[in-house]
């Protein structure tokens, strides 16, 4: 991950980062190419913020273009107490555009996202590929998410993230559940090096 700029969207004074998710594979095994988001992230005091931006990429090898509208994350606040729980809901609305005259372009799909987040310790030390960064905070995230339209559809993800003080994030780890085709997936991301500028 790196941050390029500082820009403005939505109103807000953001970092905006060159990579920040990784190129995806649906539950599915389907491959999803040519994926283009942007991502930022924002501090207002003790609250730190993602934004997915609008994500665009092509679909079932180029038959269709999809487009799904992005949203905000408050992922930590270092100032509560060890504990504290908060919810936000978000929502996104995915469509998908036919590259073939001969195909209907397929319907929109609305998904609803519950993400609740808990601060579960403060002030522990993590050891991340042979470093060991203390003062950190380790904040457990659960999203689930529905679409109203396929009440079957459904996913659910519980992560633990880990912020370092005067670093960030130095380790991720979580798994996600689908529901609908009875699949787990396991993520461990870990921070190799960085540069503070």
């Amino acid at each position: 991950m790196n941050i390029v700029s500082n820009v403005t969207y939505q109103g807000e004074s953001v970092f905006k980062f060159d990579q920040y998710l990784p190129t995806a594979t649906g539950s599915d095994g389907t491959q999803f190419d040519g994926i283009e988001i942007d991502t930022y992230s924002r501090k207002n005091g003790g609250d730190y913020y993602v934004i997915v931006g609008d994500l665009n990429a092509s679909y079932l090898d180029g038959a269709f273009e999809l487009s799904q509208t992005g949203y905000s994350l408050l992922i930590l606040k270092d100032y509560v107490a060890t504990g504290t729980v908060w919810t936000q809901n978000a929502q996104t609305v995915t469509t998908f555009t036919s590259n073939d005259p001969t195909f209907p372009d397929l319907p929109t799909i609305t998904n609803n996202l519950v993400n609740t987040l808990e601060i579960v310790a403060k002030g522990i030390s993590v050891s991340v590929n042979g470093t060991t960064y203390n003062d950190v905070i380790k904040v457990k995230y659960n999203q689930e998410t529905s679409t109203p339209a396929a009440p079957d559809q459904t996913t659910s993800s519980q992560f633990f993230y880990y912020f370092a003080k005067d670093v960030g994030l130095v380790k991720a780890e979580g798994t996600s559940s689908d529901n609908a085709d009875n699949i787990v997936s396991t993520t461990l991301q870990e921070l190799d090096t960085y540069t503070l500028n």
